[in-house]
């Protein structure tokens, strides 16, 4: 199993593609806006709903095919 917290994870799966800033920026905002709540409270229960609302933006970044890639191996890590 891997250490850290929810979000730490999440960030360490975006960042090789992103950057490290970006990644975190990434989590915090989309967990602030669209979860309404701090990265830090952010558990695995809480991950489907914040990779559907980074979904879109990933998608532009990355392109589709990769940000499906992306977000369906931090889906796996969690369930």
């Amino acid at each position: 199993m891997t250490v850290g917290t929810t979000s730490a994870r999440i960030e360490a799966r975006l960042a090789p593609l992103l950057g490290p800033n970006m990644a975190r920026n990434a989590t915090r905002t989309f967990c602030q806006r669209t979860l309404q709540m701090e990265p830090a409270a952010l558990t695995p229960a809480d991950v489907p709903r914040l990779l559907a609302a980074l979904r879109p933006a990933l998608r532009t970044l990355l392109g589709a095919a990769t940000a499906e890639h992306l977000l369906d191996e931090i889906t796996r890590e969690f369930q």
